[in-house]
């Protein structure tokens, strides 16, 4: 994993991710119920993405009520911080304090929707049985990794 995001970028490691998953057939990750083991990620030695995988961490583990849960997944958003490089602050309202400001080794982090917004929405399509979709301007791919 962390060649890849070396060598190609966020973006393409997540694009080359999801095309494999697609082609073999496999659908998009779902909830797990209470009883179920919960997926562990590594998310050491990631540098600049290491809260992008904590977040993606949390919902790995997280069940199926969680998920259902605005509040929760806001909350994780909030945790892996939101795009604060090339914004407006005040365009996050109160969500500013949760804007990561700085660039590490070049690269820009975050995710520029904002948790009130994102986290109804995903809860709202958790509703439905999705099995696919696009994204057009993926930008950093921090919103596609964590969707």
């Amino acid at each position: 994993l962390t060649h890849l995001v070396a060598k190609y970028g966020i973006s393409m490691m997540l694009l080359w991710i999801g095309a494999v998953a697609l082609s073999r057939g496999h659908p998009l990750p779902r909830c797990r119920d209470p009883e179920e083991p919960a997926v562990a990620l590594d998310c050491h030695g990631l540098g600049h993405i290491t809260p992008l995988c904590l977040g993606i961490a949390s919902i790995h583990q997280a069940t199926c009520a969680d998920l259902a849960n605005t509040t929760f997944v806001a909350d994780v958003i909030r945790r892996i911080g939101l795009a604060g490089h090339m914004v407006d602050l005040s365009l996050y309202g109160t969500e500013k304090r949760w804007a990561i400001r700085s660039k590490s080794s070049g690269a820009y982090m975050g995710l520029f929707q904002l948790p009130q917004q994102l986290a109804p929405a995903l809860v709202h399509l958790g509703r439905h049985k999705v099995q696919s979709y696009v994204e057009v301007g993926i930008w950093t791919g921090w919103t596609t990794a964590f969707i």
